[in-house]
């Protein structure tokens, strides 16, 4: 059951106004001070009132409302005037990773996992004093993606979930390695890297007067996960060489989708009996270039959600379909071999 913080300052600002009139009534009767001056700016009762609505209030508000929920301490998030620089950094990493998360998990051909990040409606719900809070949720889809009002309350919850995972990741992070745990915390291989990457993508880099980001998903009461720099070396070394359960080898043929340079990934789309194949490789954006939009043959290692459907995999090599090309490839590949 999702908890109402705005009724418990609401209760307590009751609380304290109770206390106050009561005050009143015995200062009142011994004509210890007049009405003016108890009432006035100085009353310690409504000064109390006062920070309830002004801060307090404001965090209960994106706590009941957000999906995500960011804190932020550092010189760069001051609790009255927090950097700008801050703020922006936050706000495009956050809006990049989310999106990304939607297509990384999103089960749909290209096309549709396509319009289904366009179509979340990602809100940015304000900023609380305390350092820095930062709330975000997602909306109604803007546009039906299936023609039936129950499919779409379906992706949308999928959606959210995917969105309310990336707090989980922190939470398995040690000094020097990603726990096994995480294994059965989120037990879809693609969900779990897609989290991982998104957790390293937010991690404090030092340069932005950011110390330490707590996120968390206050919706599903889960604990609150802590990101400092430390946990983003972790996960710098979790996401080059990616988490597997169960390693095994494979090849698979489809058309190659959402190239990300940055965290070197790229959905492999229309896999035969397999659907959305999540994959790993290093390449620079000339050679992204080259595939993008093509068909081709991946091989490598690759983990399998508790179906037994692969969801993640490490490419050594890759051919593309296209003759043209035929001679180069077999003779270099585009991604060579992945260290292990």
């Amino acid at each position: 059951m999702v908890r109402d913080t705005r009724k418990i300052v609401h209760e307590e600002a009751r609380a304290w106004l109770s206390q106050a009139q009561a005050a009143w009534g015995i200062i009142q009767s011994q004509g210890l001070m007049s009405e003016e001056e108890f009432w006035g700016d100085d009353n310690p009762y409504l000064s109390k009132v006062s920070r309830l609505y002004e801060e307090d209030f404001q965090l209960a508000k994106l706590t009941d409302e957000s999906d995500l929920l960011l804190h932020a301490e550092g010189p760069g998030a001051m609790h009255e005037n927090p950097s700008l620089g801050t703020v922006n950094w936050l706000s495009v990493r956050m809006e990049k990773r989310l999106r990304a998360l939607v297509q990384a998990i999103s089960p749909l051909a290209h096309q549709e996992a396509r319009a289904a990040a366009r179509a979340m409606d990602l809100r940015f719900n304000g900023i609380a004093p305390g350092s820095l809070y930062m709330g975000f949720s997602i909306g109604q889809l803007r546009s039906s993606l299936f023609g039936m009002e129950e499919a779409d309350a379906d992706a949308l919850q999928a959606i959210r979930a995917a969105l309310q995972s990336i707090p989980i990741v922190p939470q398995f992070v040690g000094e020097n390695e990603v726990s096994d745990g995480l294994f059965e915390a989120l037990p879809d291989p693609a969900l779990r890297d897609a989290a991982m990457v998104a957790a390293y993508e937010i991690s404090p880099t030092g340069h932005k007067g950011i110390h330490t980001l707590e996120i968390s998903a206050p919706r599903t009461g889960t604990s609150v996960g802590v990101l400092g720099q430390r946990e983003r070396v972790v996960l710098k070394e979790a996401t080059t060489n990616p988490m597997m359960k169960a390693r095994r080898e494979g090849a698979f043929t489809g058309e190659v989708r959402e190239v990300d340079l940055d965290s070197r990934r790229f959905q492999l789309r229309g896999v035969d009996g397999v659907g959305t194949l999540r994959c790993v490789s290093k390449f620079d954006e000339q050679l992204a270039k080259s595939v993008l939009g093509k068909t081709v043959t991946v091989e490598g290692q690759y983990d399998s959600d508790a179906s037994g459907r692969p969801r993640l995999m490490t490419v050594w090599h890759y051919r593309i379909h296209q003759e043209a090309r035929q001679n180069q490839i077999e003779d270099d590949g585009l991604f060579g071999l992945v260290e292990e």
